[in-house]
């Protein structure tokens, strides 16, 4: 939450009278001689009953900026500012009430606040209701009245806020439907000044188009355009995910090249690699048909034996044998029994039984 309120107050910084945006941005910066100069300001405003000022002050008291740290005194600022009507400061108290560290706790308040300060036009009110109505946390659950303050929210043109309600609008669960829109929506999003914004659109688009949700056809090289930009920037998750991406229909005879481009993804992240990713390089590695040994077996158990829980990769070759002989069929028989082989010798019991039967079949050992 903390997080949230300092990118509202990063987005708000030309909404109010110049010399507090100007203060907003002192009171922002990490250098305290500035941040000392905003809390005097501030201080001074709210002397003279100014709620700009008593709202802002208080900020700084709660939040040890500028000023040494009184949340007791900065909860009473908020108080005084809410009574004047001023927006953030009500949402701000509604907050008080809900953590209960400095106030009394009170859920019941907590809401009222919170409605009575997203009627008033407070963007943090009405990211905070919208985000309870959706999840039924201190109000029953309605997705319905919880698009309409997302709605509401991202009129600003606030990032998350129009990210959040895209979401709603491709589900349709607000009880409204628009996926075009959503669609457009997120892509825009990926070149917004937040990069928590940018990183969630980014993964929402890849992951439509990697699954094809809400009727968007799968297309698979769209996935990874709209993700790669994330992985490039050194972010290890989707760094596998494009990996895993590339993988799709690897049993359905893709290129070479596209098996290089995903062992570099799924490898890239190094020590740092996800079992997951161990796993699906010690796949990749089964298939490969670029060197004289196939399938490569020695490059498979590579991979195969950096995963910890080496009964876990017994079970999985086992299964994925399963699924290549009785429901794929177009892989090699040669790669099944290598698969079979190396769950036996990972100690599955099952799979031993099974090269035993398929040897009474004539079905040759993979050397």
């Amino acid at each position: 939450m903390k997080k949230t309120i300092l990118l509202l107050s990063l987005f708000l910084l030309g909404a109010s009278d110049p010399e507090f945006a100007h203060m907003r941005r002192l009171f922002l910066s990490e250098e305290a001689v500035l941040q000392k100069q905003a809390a005097q300001f501030y201080e001074q405003q709210a002397k003279e009953g100014v709620a700009e000022g008593e709202y802002w002050y208080g900020r700084c008291l709660t939040d040890g900026i500028g000023v040494t740290a009184d949340p007791v005194t900065g909860v009473s600022m908020y108080r005084r500012a809410a009574g004047k009507g001023h927006a953030d400061a009500m949402a701000r108290l509604a907050m008080a009430y809900k953590e209960g560290e400095y106030l009394a706790k009170d859920e019941r308040r907590y809401i009222e606040l919170m409605r009575q300060a997203a009627e008033a036009g407070s963007l943090l009110a009405r990211m905070s209701l919208a985000h309870n109505l959706m999840t039924g946390e201190y109000l029953p659950r309605d997705p319905k009245e919880a698009l309409t303050w997302w709605r509401k929210a991202a009129s600003t043109g606030f990032p998350l806020a129009r990210l959040e309600l895209a979401l709603l609008l491709a589900s349709g669960e607000g009880g409204e439907q628009d996926v075009d829109f959503a669609l457009a929506e997120l892509k825009d999003l990926t070149h917004s000044d937040f990069k928590e914004a940018v990183d969630r659109a980014r993964r929402m688009v890849w992951l439509i188009y990697y699954l094809g949700l809400y009727g968007i056809p799968k297309d698979r090289g769209q996935a990874i355009e709209w993700f790669l930009p994330l992985a490039e920037d050194g972010d290890f998750r989707a760094m596998e995910l494009v990996g895993h991406s590339l993988l799709t229909g690897l049993h359905h005879g893709l290129p070479l090249s596209t098996h290089a481009k995903a062992a570099y993804w799924l490898s890239r992240p190094g020590e740092k690699m996800s079992n997951e990713a161990r796993l699906a390089m010690g796949f990749l590695s089964l298939f490969d048909s670029s060197g004289s040994h196939y399938p490569n077996l020695e490059g498979a158990l590579k991979w195969f034996d950096t995963v910890p829980d080496q009964e876990e990769v017994g079970q999985i070759l086992l299964e994925q044998a399963r699924y290549f002989r009785e429901v794929h069929t177009g892989v090699k028989s040669s790669v099944i029994r290598s698969m079979y082989r190396l769950s036996a010798e990972k100690g599955h019991p099952q799979a031993a039984l099974l090269l035993g039967d398929m040897a009474l079949l004539g079905w040759t050992m993979p050397v």
